[in-house]
Parts: C-alpha cells; sequence; structure tokens
C-alpha cells in the first residue's frame, strides 16, 4: 500500500530537510547542556577547595556537611553528562 503513494520530489526534500534541521538543534542542545553542567561541576569544586583553604575558620564538622552536600550536586551532573 505505501509502495503506491507518491508523496513527491519537493516534499521529500522539505521533510529531509526539516529532519536535517532538527538534528543539528538537538545536537546543539546537547553540546550546551554538557557546557552548562561541566560548568556546575567546576563551580562546586572551587568552592569546596575555597571552604577548605579556610581551614581553622571553618568548622570541621559544617565543612564536611557542606562538601557532602556539593558532592551530591556533583554526583547529580556528572550522572545527567552520562545521561546524554
Amino acid at each position: 500500500m505505501l509502495r503506491q503513494l507518491d508523496i513527491g520530489e519537493p516534499a521529500l526534500q522539505f521533510v529531509s530537510e526539516g529532519l536535517k534541521s532538527s538534528h543539528v538543534d538537538q545536537a546543539k542542545e546537547h553540546v550546551e547542556a554538557i557546557k552548562g553542567l561541566q560548568a556546575e561541576y567546576d563551580r562546586i569544586q572551587s568552592r569546596i577547595q575555597d571552604v577548605d583553604k579556610l581551614d581553622a575558620k571553618v568548622d570541621p564538622g559544617m565543612f564536611e556537611r557542606l562538601s557532602a552536600d556539593w558532592r551530591k550536586q556533583q554526583d547529580r551532573c556528572l550522572r545527567e553528562i552520562e545521561r546524554r
């Protein structure tokens, strides 16, 4: 039944161009999402290092709680990067 269907070259060209454009858009979105997640991961890492440098000024228990929370955020970033 489908073999009898004649779509025509202009329609095929239109669909082909639409699919290519959609793919390009998806690829750009993917790259931007990965960049954003990597930037967030790096910001968190910098925050951990900055607080660690304060050494005696930050209560060790507080540092452990904060860094544990930040590590969870980093893990979320990594999982999202892997998912993409």
